[in-house]
Order: structure tokens, then sequence, then C-alpha cells
């Protein structure tokens, strides 16, 4: 499958949307899943920012995102183990 053959999607742009989306579309039900969606605003808000504001993009790497997408889901338990009436502890982590 070539990307490219879209108008207007060059081998950066197919790249970008490989590496934010993957290439197993079966975790998605259907056209209309929010990681779709989420990934579209994702690029739409830095082109944004790239063109109002002369800002560079800067990858910063699989590890920044995957600690972002960590801590997202810790606050997410937090807050769902508040509304039980507990607490969320972490555990120690070995050596």
């Amino acid at each position: 499958m070539d990307l490219t053959r879209i108008d207007g999607i060059d081998v950066t742009t197919a790249l970008a949307v490989i590496s934010e989306v993957g290439t197993d579309m079966s975790r998605f039900v259907t056209v209309k899943p929010k990681a779709v969606t989420a990934a579209a605003h994702k690029l739409a808000r830095l082109i944004y920012t790239m063109l109002t504001k002369g800002e560079e993009y800067t990858d910063q790497g699989q590890h920044y995102y995957e600690e972002r997408y960590r801590e997202r889901v810790l606050r997410q338990l937090a807050k769902r183990a508040e509304k039980l009436g507990m607490q969320l502890l972490a555990a120690p982590q070995p050596a």
C-alpha cells in the first residue's frame, strides 16, 4: 500500500502518519475511532503552531510519549480509585 498515491501526502507525511497510528488497523472498530481523530488533531496542532509561531518541530522521542501515556493512565486510575473511596499507592520499584 502506497499512501503517497493520495493527493497531498508525500513520503514524510506518510511516515508521520504511520509512526503516530501504526499499520495495524484491527484495533479500530470503525473509521470513526477516537485514536484516528486524536492523531489528526495532534498533527493539526503541530502544523498550526509551526505556521503561526514559526517554531520548529522537535521529535521528543518514543520514551517521552510513553512516559506521558503512563502519567495519563495513572491520573485516570487515581481518579477512579478516589471515586470508589480508595487511594492509589505506588509499589516499590525493583533495583
